[in-house]
């Protein structure tokens, strides 16, 4: 039997070409964040940024101040976003919810810099947490349980304890226990070899599947490059692996200090989060290119 040749501009073609369109947008929504505007700039999102007000030392003091400038850019220019904690906490920062969007594998990147003097970055409670949780409580901007992937930097040693990591180096957490709570544990610090330094450009690329509840991050600082995968093929594990299935749909940028006296200040810009394709999205993809198959070769 002779093939057939579907017209270019046939109604078949039509509604393929529409229903890709359809599936498509459905596997593609991203959502961004250059920073025109503060805190509800960018698209995508169905809220904006919320900043830590409430929780600090002494209690009910603390405050996080948010506003954008243009006067030092990250990576492209324009105006990005800068947040200064105010008071002592470990529970200071900002957040937004991801949304539906954290539901399914997504890549994260964005461009991170600390502004304030590494000077008053010194202390074991000196601390920068990024990351996401299905937290949305007073107490959820700072790195707690309540987490699936965290990256972070302490500025010393616990005195108390003897731990296994570089003071002022980025590392990524890797839970080595499918059954942990979440508490946090030291050996389960991923040391990346990269220092934490006053108003050097972080860029990174975190890579999320939270049905497996594993994570991937490639950083670098412009000179050097680590990449999670070199030493945790598979992916790193989430924090907390109790809630099996679970969505930590709050992406959180946060930090603390030791001292009342001192303030943390940090530069945010270039943030996207780009879905990737869903497994319902190719199988719906893939039968409907075997369905085309099938019509213009019959």
């Amino acid at each position: 039997m002779p093939k057939q040749t579907l017209m270019k501009n046939s109604p078949f073609h039509q509604f393929v070409a529409a229903f890709t369109v359809t599936l498509t947008g459905f596997s593609s929504a991203a959502l961004t964040d250059n920073f025109d505007t503060y805190p509800n700039g960018g698209t995508g999102w169905a809220a904006g940024w919320v900043e830590s007000e409430t929780n600090g030392t002494p209690a009910g003091n603390a405050r996080v101040d948010g506003s954008l400038l243009t006067t030092s850019p990250l990576n492209g220019g324009g105006s990005y976003l800068s947040v200064t904690t105010a008071v002592q906490s470990t529970t200071m920062g900002i957040r937004r919810n991801m949304g539906s969007t954290a539901a399914s594998p997504y890549t994260l990147t964005f461009d991170w810099r600390l502004d304030s003097s590494m000077s008053n970055f010194t202390h074991y409670n000196d601390r920068i947490h990024i990351g996401a949780t299905s937290g949305t409580g007073a107490a959820d901007f700072g790195s707690n349980l309540s987490f699936a992937w965290l990256i972070g930097v302490v500025g010393a040693d616990d005195t108390a304890n003897s731990n296994p990591f570089n003071d002022g180096e980025w590392y990524f957490y890797n839970n080595q226990s499918t059954t942990a709570n979440g508490a946090f544990n030291t050996n389960n610090m991923t040391m990346t070899g990269i220092q934490l330094a006053q108003d050097v450009i972080y860029s990174f690329t975190v890579t999320v599947d939270p049905t497996a509840q594993t994570y991937r991050v490639i950083m670098t600082d412009g000179t050097a490059t680590f990449d999670s995968a070199s030493v945790v093929p598979g992916g790193m594990n989430f924090r907390n692996q109790v809630n099996a299935g679970s969505t930590a749909s709050t992406l959180v940028f946060g930090g603390a200090t030791n001292s009342t006296a001192d303030q943390l200040t940090w530069s945010l810009d270039n943030l996207n989060i780009i879905p990737e394709p869903s497994s319902a999205f190719l199988a719906a993809l893939s039968g409907l290119l075997c369905f085309v198959r099938r019509r213009i070769v019959h």
